[in-house]
């Protein structure tokens, strides 16, 4: 397992200037909301279904993963675990990223894919393969970088999920250049701006060709994140639900 894949390692890609803390310091003093969603454009209060919540620099934990199909870098793909509190069909979703530098958009349409069954080592079973048109929109400013959302606001497809059950769901940014992102964790309790069913922590896989990963826990000392962080994810996914 190559740790370039780890937010901290790619860090020397982004910038001269190593860090000695908090290599990607997204600043904590944007202030959007105390616990609602209510200024959370990607998860708008009348479709929202879920929101992880933010990144936060300042937990020592703080960190994040590559997740980007770049022709110039290579192909990772980070697969988040979520866990529905109620029967949903998923029209949209959201991937916070901390971006390289001078990026944009990449090439539409994106792909979104949502897995179940996934465990160390193995692939799971595909149960949602759609994709939609893709926006880039700055979300959080950085020392080093700027973590923006990338989004899809309507899927080509929509996705039904049944309460209870865990997928696996994975939104991943294309580009035919070197451009790339790493999707930042969530490691705050209460995790800031959280909105509906609740995080489901040290459940999610990383699976990379390019960097020799199959299907690695995010999580723990042995995981793609070496032990720092990485035990939730900066994530939204919208739609509608029964409740």
């Amino acid at each position: 397992m190559k740790t370039i894949t780890c937010l901290i390692s790619l860090v020397t890609m982004l910038s001269s200037v190593l860090l000695a803390q908090h290599p990607f310091a997204i600043s904590s003093s944007v202030k959007r909301g105390q616990g609602s969603n209510a200024s959370l454009p990607f998860c708008p209060p009348k479709s929202c279904l879920y929101y992880a919540g933010d990144f936060d620099s300042n937990n020592p934990s703080a960190n994040g993963l590559y997740n980007a199909d770049s022709a110039g870098t290579g192909e990772g793909q980070v697969w988040v675990g979520v866990k529905p509190a109620h029967d949903a069909i998923v029209t949209g979703a959201t991937f916070n990223e901390c971006m390289s530098p001078n990026n944009g958009v990449g090439v539409n349409p994106t792909p979104f894919v949502i897995q179940t069954g996934i465990g160390p080592g193995h692939a799971g079973t595909i149960i949602c393969n759609t994709n939609g048109n893709a926006t880039l929109k700055y979300y959080q400013s950085g020392d080093v970088c700027n973590q923006e959302s990338y989004s899809i606001a309507m899927l080509a497809k929509s996705c039904r999920l049944k309460k209870g059950r865990v997928y696996y769901v994975n939104l991943l940014p294309t580009y035919e250049d070197s451009t790339f992102g790493a999707l930042t964790d969530v490691e705050d309790k209460p995790a800031p701006n959280h909105y509906g069913w609740k995080i489901i922590i040290d459940n999610s896989y990383f699976n990379s060709t390019s960097f020799g990963d199959v299907y690695v826990p995010t999580w723990g000392s042995s995981g793609a994140c070496s032990g720092v962080g990485c035990d939730a994810f900066s994530i939204a996914l919208t739609g509608k639900q029964k409740k």
